[in-house]
């Protein structure tokens, strides 16, 4: 999340906020502000670290928000959890952030779960009985349906900061009752929903991702097309097919290639996906470094020369097969291109080798040219024909250090009651002397409304030095960014807004 903090001084005051200054002037007040806005999940948790600052004012060089914890559900609704335990076993760090592939058995959890798992959320930390950092994850598939009563689920993750070398990182695995799938933070593959597609989030999950249904920022080079067919998939439903057919001649280069516009940064990473060709065509994988526009790249995949798994090195008209092995056959296959540095790997199965499936044939190449810190990544088939090649459920990832996707370990399941829905603000005294807290008041910050208000009998006391846990009680309604003012009895006046 970027967030942004901007100081707002000498601006009209609102009615509302007159009449609360009103309120404190006898006893003289600081105000600070402090505009949030909720996320989709209900929880949310932002750092705020000197968020009251004025060289000026005695009373904001002394206090700072630390936190600002929002909840929508009501005291007493509790919940489930488990603790997730990732081990990074190698000697070097993932990528940040990093696509973790987690496997659960549902049938562990089955009277806390919804029925197809769209009420499972990740989080990265849980203070004070509420959960904050929300993990993005995408419900790739069940082993059987109802997948509550599964005993398999692969899940990917999204974690933002990755897993430092030779190290263990926990999250929290939460079932909500009241929550579903919301195609933003929790999705899944889309043959999984009712609705072909409806969740599916995995654009926010893996650097890059096509579920089939669009060809937005890919750029077709040497002739052909790159359109959206309706054909069937490798799961047996009619769905949108990527969709890449020859131009029918070779006078430019043997190989129509759909480069995506971007290129991704390193050299560390996996391309993979669905593809299903004739026994006349290939269907692959090309890989570049350079730019976007270069004649020499590779091209890795299936049905090169009669291969199934191949490397071909292709400069300008000119084709090279570096390697390949096994026999090229029709269908639906699960290709992968796997680029470390100066190394390139294509890799062939009936499935996801993950999910069980087994590698009908590999083959490895290694080559000074491989290892640009940009790289270019597209789909690729042989121009030389006007007949079509199907691209399906393609995307690019991280590669896991050394090639080795970390493990992970689950606690037991325990519960979690979060605090009655509002706000708890954690406020910092970092001055030599105690501070007086004598209201809380939130407002709407785009129509100055007033939504709730704290006035207690006797300040609110914050020792020098330590932190304050403030809770306010209202409804908030996510998207909607709200103001928070403290007033207290220093004499002094600041106001900052940040937004999410």
């Amino acid at each position: 999340m970027i967030q942004r903090i901007e100081k707002k001084a000498n601006q009209g005051i609102s009615p509302i906020i007159g009449v609360l200054l009103l309120m404190l002037i006898v006893v003289g007040v600081f105000v600070g502000v402090l505009a949030y806005v909720s996320n989709s999940l209900g929880t949310a948790s932002s750092g705020l670290y000197n968020v009251v600052q004025n060289s000026g004012n005695q009373a904001a060089e002394q206090l700072s928000v630390e936190q600002t914890a929002f909840s929508l559900t009501s005291s007493g609704s509790t919940t489930s959890y488990v603790v997730v335990t990732f081990s990074n076993t190698q000697t070097s760090a993932t990528a940040s952030p990093f696509q973790q592939m987690l496997t659960i058995n549902p049938s562990l959890y089955t009277s806390i779960e919804s029925t197809d798992l769209g009420n499972i959320r990740f989080f990265q930390t849980l203070s004070g009985e509420i959960f904050s950092g929300p993990i993005d994850s995408w419900l790739e598939s069940v082993a059987s349906t109802p997948a509550n009563t599964a005993t398999s689920a692969t899940f990917w993750l999204s974690l933002p900061n990755g897993i430092p070398a030779s190290s263990q990182l926990s999250i929290y695995m939460d079932f909500s009752a009241t929550t579903e799938f919301d195609g933003i933070i929790a999705g899944e593959a889309p043959q999984l929903s009712s609705t072909y597609g409806q969740y599916d989030n995995g654009a926010n999950i893996f650097l890059y991702y096509n579920n089939g249904g669009s060809t937005a920022n890919l750029n077709v080079e040497n002739g052909g097309s790159l359109t959206v067919a309706t054909e069937t998939n490798p799961y047996g439903s009619s769905t949108s097919i990527l969709t890449l057919t020859g131009s029918g001649s070779t006078t430019t280069s043997a190989e129509t290639v759909a480069w995506l516009s971007s290129a991704l940064i390193g050299d560390n990473f996996i391309a993979e996906g669905w593809i299903n060709i004739n026994t006349n065509l290939n269907g692959l994988f090309a890989i570049r470094g350079a730019s976007s526009s270069a004649l020499t790249n590779y091209i890795i995949g299936d049905g090169w020369s009669g291969d199934a798994a191949s490397v071909v090195y292709e400069s300008g008209t000119t084709n090279t097969l570096l390697s390949g092995s096994g026999t090229r056959a029709a269908g639906w296959f699960w290709d992968v291109a796997t680029v470390v540095g100066t190394s390139l790997t294509a890799s062939i199965y009936n499935e996801q080798p993950y999910l069980g499936g087994t590698v009908s044939s590999t083959t490895t190449v290694s080559d000074s040219t491989l290892g640009a810190s940009n790289q270019y990544v597209g789909i690729a088939t042989w121009s030389g024909s006007t007949s079509s090649v199907y691209f399906y459920g393609w995307r690019i990832r991280s590669n896991p250090p050394s090639g080795v996707m970390p493990t992970f370990s689950f606690g037991s399941t325990l519960t979690n009651t979060p605090p009655q829905a509002g706000a708890t603000l954690y406020i910092t005294n970092k001055g030599a002397n105690p501070v007086n807290i004598g209201g809380v008041y939130v407002l709407n910050e785009e129509t100055g409304a007033l939504v709730a208000s704290l006035t207690p009998t006797t300040p609110i006391f914050v020792q020098s030095g330590s932190i304050q846990q403030v809770s306010i009680t209202f409804t908030p309604v996510i998207g909607v960014a709200y103001e928070f003012v403290i007033a207290t009895l220093l004499g002094s006046k600041f106001t900052a807004t940040e937004v999410a």
